[in-house]
């Protein structure tokens, strides 16, 4: 079959088989809730559907999904409700917080595109609970009627689908599926903010995402851009984002040291000669700090 004839789930079947066989069968036999695309080996396979993905990612990632039930294992093995994350945007696509842009100055905007966003976590929120799939059971006939969840309020049946009553119902909380959730905020790190250091974005994170990382990190997130209301009825609007997959950034600050002259500076200082530039400021001086100074000084002519 040709690349023109398959159909978007074929395409997804058969780039599982070329690229992530041993990890879909890892899925299958462990606790892990997701399986990670790599975006650049989709790129690499099939460049239209790369594209597809950046431009309509909610709905690439239903075929997706769906390919991934389909996907032959072992009999007594089954992926019933898998779900996939699509990570390692390209540099192009690639933005700072507060970078992208809603595309009204006719630049072309990112919202409702997969794209990458880079930034330090300033605070998460605590884990929660959500109901994504109610079951409601009918108290007139016993039927149960499944009823997907969006947004904070609950959805009831409108009618019975057994006695085509309206209810009354009671929810069945076993029976019921749910994810955990939380909310991260990431902004600039302070080297980068310059005075804008209220530039933020809200992040939702579901499932296996939840705690991953920590407020200071500094992270690389793949996320679905959107746009809410800043309050109901205003026409003011913010973005947020939909969190697909998080990479910290490794840093290791022992590993930073200072220059020579900064070093030659602290030996100086150390022994008590004068440097060029540096101004001693006169203030009291109590014993114990005068001891400790002497223990710091002492301890950088041993390192040197």
């Amino acid at each position: 079959m040709s690349q023109s004839e398959m159909t978007l789930t074929d395409k997804w079947l058969e780039f599982y088989r070329r690229y992530l066989r041993d990890e879909i069968g890892e899925l299958a036999l462990s606790d892990e809730a997701s399986l990670p695309v790599d975006l650049q080996e989709v790129f690499s396979y099939d460049r239209d559907l790369y594209e597809d993905i950046r431009d309509s990612p909610e709905q690439m990632r239903e075929y997706a999904e769906e390919a991934l039930r389909q996907y032959d294992l072992p009999a007594d093995v089954s992926l019933t409700s898998p779900r996939v994350r699509f990570y390692n945007t390209n540099e192009t696509h690639t933005y700072e917080v507060g970078a992208y842009s809603t595309g009204n100055n006719g630049s072309g905007g990112q919202v409702g595109e997969l794209i990458g966003v880079t930034g330090q976590v300033n605070k998460r929120s605590k884990k929660r609970t959500r109901l994504v799939t109610a079951v409601y059971e009918c108290l007139r006939c016993g039927t149960t009627t499944e009823i997907p969840q969006e947004g904070e309020d609950r959805q009831e049946p409108h009618e019975c689908e057994g006695c085509e009553r309206q209810g009354p119902f009671k929810l069945d909380t076993r029976r019921s599926t749910y994810v955990d959730d939380q909310q991260l905020r990431l902004q600039l790190p302070p080297e980068k903010a310059e005075g804008t250091s209220d530039e933020n974005i809200d992040v939702t994170l579901e499932g296996d995402l939840v705690n991953s990382v920590e407020p200071g990190d500094r992270v690389n997130a793949d996320v679905l851009l959107d746009l809410r209301e800043k309050k109901d009825g205003s026409t003011l609007f913010q973005f947020v984002a939909e969190g697909q997959h998080l990479q910290v950034e490794e840093s290791d600050f022992s590993e930073i040291e200072p220059s020579e002259k900064k070093l030659e500076q602290i030996h100086d200082i150390a022994e008590g000669r004068a440097v060029r530039g540096h101004h001693r400021q006169h203030c009291p001086v109590t014993p114990g700090a005068r001891d400790a100074q002497a223990r710091d000084r002492a301890a950088v002519v041993r390192r040197r």
